[in-house]
């Protein structure tokens, strides 16, 4: 899998706002849809609240967010993940 990254320190913008342009632009780019996102663990984390572990997957829209700590706060690795069953 290929990752397009995305960098985006406008915190004013909502997380999904943030990751959704970026996508745009991937879709542009690429001609097809990113429909997987890694993120940094604390960006998931803006409004902590009781509920599941930031470094579980979370799905947002048609994109699966996946929190994991390689990726730098405020840079979205966007990509599409092929079902290999599709094949």
């Amino acid at each position: 899998m290929e990752y397009m990254i995305w960098f985006d320190n406008n915190n004013l913008k909502p997380l999904e706002r943030r990751i959704m342009e970026g996508a745009a632009y991937f879709e542009r780019k690429h001609g097809r849809r990113a429909n997987i996102c890694l993120v940094n663990p604390g960006d998931l984390v803006i409004n902590p609240s009781p509920g599941p572990s930031p470094s579980q997957a979370m799905e947002r829209g048609d994109i699966r967010l996946i929190a994991d700590r390689r990726v730098m706060k405020n840079y979205f690795w966007l990509g599409e993940e092929i079902n290999q069953d599709a094949i």
